[in-house]
């Protein structure tokens, strides 16, 4: 079996003690997430971060706010994504939900009190940052692994 394997960028949209997340269409999982996406062939990892960002929430962030926080591999049964995780505080624009074939809608949440229907990855990768660990981990179906 051949695995797929996605280079993916997300963003840690941060205010005020509150973190910006997506709720996915039910087509779409119907759960919370980052904001981000893959990364378009001559595309680097900030240059789609900006282009996701604007696409799916209407916020314009410069590249000089951008902050490298995580990177975590995550292993599914037949796919394997390398995640790129980033955080910025300042944007310009209103947040809005740009993109409503995919998301339901956009909406703050205390970085302590994710909702319920939050993915696994968003929830792992919100923690490790929160908690300030290591830069890496991994997420696989049997294990977690923090280095």
């Amino acid at each position: 079996m051949q695995l797929r394997r996605y280079t993916i960028v997300r963003l840690i949209l941060e205010d005020e003690g509150r973190v910006l997340l997506l709720r996915q269409t039910n087509r779409n999982g119907g759960k919370y997430t980052l904001i981000g996406g893959k990364i378009q062939v001559r595309e680097t990892p900030i240059q789609a971060l900006i282009r996701e960002t604007f696409e799916e929430s209407g916020a314009v962030i410069a590249e000089e706010d951008l902050e490298f926080v995580h990177y975590c591999y995550q292993r599914k049964s037949d796919m394997i994504n390398m995640i790129l995780v980033f955080r910025a505080t300042r944007w310009a624009g209103t947040i809005l939900n740009r993109e409503s074939h995919k998301f339901m809608h956009v909406a703050w949440f205390p970085k302590e009190e994710l909702p319920e229907r939050t993915t696994k990855a968003t929830r792992h990768i919100l923690d490790q940052v929160r908690k300030g660990f290591s830069r890496y981990s991994e997420i696989t179906s049997k294990r977690l692994i923090v280095k």
